[in-house]
């Protein structure tokens, strides 16, 4: 909701700031700020006296006025449960806080308590995380023990999950929550229902072979003789536009169907970064 900005570490911790919402808490700032200036001055003021040479001065750098932050510098929370590195965050609507992390768990906070609400053990180190957009009652993690799963929070335990057979390295979902995509170290990339995470397609990033209409779920590739090393991805986004096609369906059916897979993935793009140095951008229909 844009009030808060959380920020994890090596050594386990995560710091939430709050954004500076209103004129008197800018005004409140601006006012500490000043303080702390004039304290700085005089002290420089006072060892420009006592050196042989004043420092250098540049009338025309004078950033007087010009100092605006978004967020009050203080954290208004310091949050010290993780024991190793923090991989990933993501928050939900209304102020959950959910962090991924290298002691093998996922852990869920709340802005007004100073410890976690839960805490879900993985296998292995748990790289990514996505509350479920639509549905925050559920979160989706990637682990590198090879496996996505959806995570029911009110059940504590995990409604469903799929193997990518390889090291999983960032994931995204997308804004209606339909789609999960899913990359891996090796440079595959999945896409799956969210719903019950059952697969649609897989392809690998950079060979041309398993693109386009020669997608397939990884299950059904013929890997016989082929390394693939790489690219390790290393970010996934979804790009979602609007439809702007002026045939409309057909909603009479729309009760008893599921709307055609087609349909759902029209104007669907995702832009993936890897450790090639390259930017790339997939149309998923």
């Amino acid at each position: 909701n844009g009030k808060f900005m959380a920020a994890g570490n090596k050594a386990g911790s995560i710091r939430i700031w709050k954004v500076l919402s209103s004129p008197t808490e800018r005004w409140e700032l601006n006012n500490h700020i000043d303080e702390d200036l004039i304290i700085k001055n005089k002290v420089l003021n006072q060892l420009n006296k006592t050196s042989f040479e004043k420092l250098p001065t540049n009338d025309n750098n004078d950033s007087t006025g010009l100092y605006a932050p978004v967020f009050n510098p203080t954290p208004i929370k310091s949050l010290r449960e993780h024991v190793h590195d923090v991989l990933d965050m993501d928050w939900s609507k209304n102020d959950f806080l959910i962090s991924a992390s290298m002691d093998k768990t996922v852990k869920i906070w709340h802005i007004e308590k100073s410890q976690s609400l839960k805490t879900f053990p993985h296998l292995d180190f748990v790289t990514c995380v996505r509350f479920h957009p639509t549905d925050d009652r559920f979160f989706i993690s990637g682990c590198l023990d090879h496996n996505v799963r959806l995570w029911s929070i009110v059940d504590n335990n995990v409604a469903y999950k799929y193997n990518c057979h390889d090291l999983i390295t960032s994931l995204t979902i997308s804004k209606d929550g339909l789609f999960t995509i899913v990359g891996t170290f090796n440079g595959f990339i999945h896409i799956l229902k969210t719903r019950n995470l059952t697969v649609i397609t897989t392809f690998h990033l950079i060979d041309k072979s398993t693109q386009g209409v020669n997608s397939k779920p990884y299950e059904n590739f013929n890997l016989q003789g082929k390394l693939f090393k790489g690219p390790k991805i290393t970010g996934i986004e979804m790009i979602e536009n609007d439809n702007d096609d002026d045939d409309e369906q057909d909603d009479e059916q729309d009760d008893e169907q599921e709307i055609d897979q087609h349909e759902q993935q029209q104007n669907r793009q995702i832009i993936v970064t890897s450790n090639d140095s390259r930017i790339r951008i997939f149309d998923i229909k």
